[in-house]
C-alpha cells in the first residue's frame, strides 16, 4: 500500500539555487527512471486495473503516469487500453491513454503501430489513436490513405499545434480550411506568415470572414493572431479594397494600434469618400429632424451605431490626403462641399462640422509655412463654421493625450506660448475667428500651468 503513497507521478518541480547550475537533463532522466522502476514494481505486485485505477484516481497528472507506461515498452498493457479505452469520456482516463500511446509509439514506431488490425475496430477508435500520434506530416500522409470518413474524423478533432511541425503547414491550411475550423485555421497562417512563408491572400481573407461565423473559435484567440494577418492582407498590393475595408469592419475594434496595426482601408474611404463619412454620422448620431422623437433600436442597430462612432472618434488623417499621404485643398474644398450637402439635407450638419473639425486638427502646414493649409483655414474661418472650429479646439486639447503633471508647469506654458503664435499669425492673415479660438486654448493652457504652479508652491 506504500507503493501507492508516493507522488512520483505528479508533476516534477525542477530544484533551483541561486548562482547554482543544474543538469536538468540528468535530473528529468533520472526521475524518469524513478517512475519506471516504481510503475514496475506496482504492477508485479497488483493486477493492473487495481493498481492504475489507484494511481490515475489519485494523481493529478494521468499523462505523466500514461507516459511512464508506455515507455515500459511491454506487450502485455495494450489489450487492457487499446482499442476499447481509446474513446473513454472519462477525462483523466483518456489522457491517461492518450499518453500510454504517444510514449510508446516514440519507443516503437510504426512497427508498432502496424501490429494492430484494424480490421475489427471502429472508425472513430482508428481516428482517435492517430489524434494521439504527433502532429506531422507522415501521419497525414497515412490517414490520407484511410477511408474518407477516417480522414474527415481525424481532421476534425485532432488537436492542431503548428509549433510541433517543421513541415507541411500548408497542409493544415488546407485541410482546416476544408473541415472549417477557423481558430487553428488562424493560428497556423500565422506561424506560416511568422516563418516568412507566403500564404495566399484568398485563403487569409477566407479564414478571418469563417471564423466570424463560429462565436465559440472566436473566444479561443487571443487577438494578435487576427491583428497580424489583417497587417498582412494590409501589406498585399493584390487584396481588393473592398475586401480589405470588409475585414477592418468587421474586426475594427481590434485595428487600434496597439498590435501596430490600424483600419488604414476605412480611413481612406473616410478621406476620399464624403458619402462614406455622411453615412457614419448618420448611424452614429441623431438627425436633428427627429430630435425630440423617441426611436428604440435594436441591438443590432445599437451595435451599429457604436461602430460608426468609433470610426469617427479614431479618424486622424484630414479629408483630401490621397494615397501617398499627400494633402490636396483643392481635393478638401470639394470633399467637404459635398459632405455639408448630404448632412445638411439628413438634419446632421452640426454633428458632421464637429467630427470633421476633429479632423481637420491634423492637417498639415501651409506651402508659405502657416500652421495649417490656408484653404483649411479660409473654412474654419467661415462665420458659419463655429461648430467646425468647436471640433477642431476640442482635438487641440484632447490630442494631448494622457500625460504626467510637470510641477514646473513648463509643457503647459510651451503649448500657451504654441497656441498664441498660431493665434498671432491666423489674425495677421485675416483668420479672425480662427485666431479667437487659438487665443481661447492659449488661454486654458497658462490657467492650467498656474493651477499647476499653485499646487506646486502652496
Amino acid at each position: 500500500a506504500r507503493l501507492f503513497e508516493q507522488e512520483i507521478f505528479e508533476e516534477f518541480e525542477k530544484p533551483y539555487k541561486e548562482g547554482f547550475s543544474y543538469d536538468y537533463k540528468e535530473i528529468n532522466k533520472k526521475v524518469s527512471n524513478a517512475r519506471e522502476k516504481a510503475l514496475t514494481e506496482i504492477l508485479k505486485k497488483y493486477d493492473f486495473w487495481v493498481a492504475i485505477g489507484k494511481l490515475i484516481n489519485k494523481t493529478k497528472r494521468p499523462d505523466i503516469l500514461g507516459e511512464t507506461l508506455g515507455k515500459l515498452n511491454s506487450a502485455n498493457y495494450d489489450p487492457f487500453l487499446i482499442p476499447k479505452l481509446v474513446n473513454n469520456k472519462n477525462h483523466k482516463l483518456k489522457e491517461f491513454v492518450r499518453a500510454y500511446i504517444s510514449a510508446k509509439f516514440s519507443v516503437c514506431g510504426w512497427n508498432w503501430i502496424d501490429e494492430f488490425s484494424f480490421s475489427d475496430w471502429q472508425d472513430e477508435e482508428i481516428s482517435t489513436l492517430y489524434t494521439f500520434l504527433p502532429f506531422r506530416k507522415e501521419i497525414w500522409d497515412r490517414i490520407a490513405n484511410m477511408s474518407q470518413n477516417i480522414e474527415n474524423l481525424y481532421w476534425n478533432n485532432v488537436d492542431v499545434n503548428p509549433y510541433w511541425t517543421n513541415s507541411g503547414l500548408d497542409t493544415i491550411i488546407d485541410k482546416l480550411i476544408e473541415h472549417e475550423r477557423p481558430a487553428d485555421l488562424i493560428k497556423c497562417i500565422y506561424v506560416a506568415l511568422f516563418e516568412k512563408q507566403k500564404v495566399s491572400s484568398k485563403k487569409i481573407i477566407h479564414a478571418l470572414n469563417m471564423l466570424l461565423n463560429h462565436s465559440d473559435d472566436i473566444k479561443k484567440l487571443q487577438n494578435h493572431y487576427i491583428v497580424r494577418l489583417i497587417g498582412a492582407l494590409q501589406r498585399d498590393s493584390t487584396v481588393l479594397i473592398d475586401d480589405l475595408f470588409s475585414i477592418e469592419i468587421q474586426y475594427f475594434p481590434l485595428l487600434d494600434g496597439t498590435e501596430g496595426v490600424r483600419p488604414v482601408t476605412v480611413n481612406k474611404k473616410l478621406c476620399n469618400d464624403p458619402k462614406f463619412f455622411c453615412e457614419c454620422v448618420q448611424l452614429a448620431y441623431k438627425s436633428d429632424k427627429e430630435y425630440n422623437q423617441k426611436k428604440v433600436l435594436s441591438k443590432q442597430d445599437e451595435a451599429t451605431a457604436k461602430l460608426a462612432w468609433k470610426i469617427l472618434q479614431q479618424w486622424k488623417i484630414p479629408p483630401g490626403t490621397n494615397a501617398s499621404g499627400e494633402f490636396d485643398g483643392r481635393a478638401f474644398e470639394n470633399w467637404y462641399k459635398a459632405a455639408i450637402e448630404i448632412c445638411t439635407e439628413s438634419g446632421h450638419l452640426k454633428v458632421c462640422l464637429l467630427s470633421l473639425g476633429n479632423a481637420i486638427f491634423y492637417t498639415p502646414k501651409d506651402k508659405t509655412g502657416f500652421f495649417i493649409n490656408k484653404t483649411v483655414a479660409k473654412i474654419l474661418n467661415k462665420k458659419e463654421n463655429e461648430f467646425l472650429r468647436r471640433g477642431y479646439s476640442s482635438e487641440c486639447i484632447n490630442s494631448r493625450g494622457v500625460h504626467t503633471v510637470d510641477p514646473s508647469a513648463k509643457p503647459e506654458k510651451e503649448l500657451a506660448e504654441k497656441y498664441i503664435q498660431q493665434a498671432q499669425s491666423a489674425e495677421s492673415e485675416g483668420f479672425v475667428r480662427l485666431s479667437f479660438v487659438l487665443k481661447e486654448i492659449a488661454v486654458s493652457y497658462e490657467e492650467e500651468a498656474n493651477r499647476i504652479l499653485n499646487k506646486t508652491y502652496n
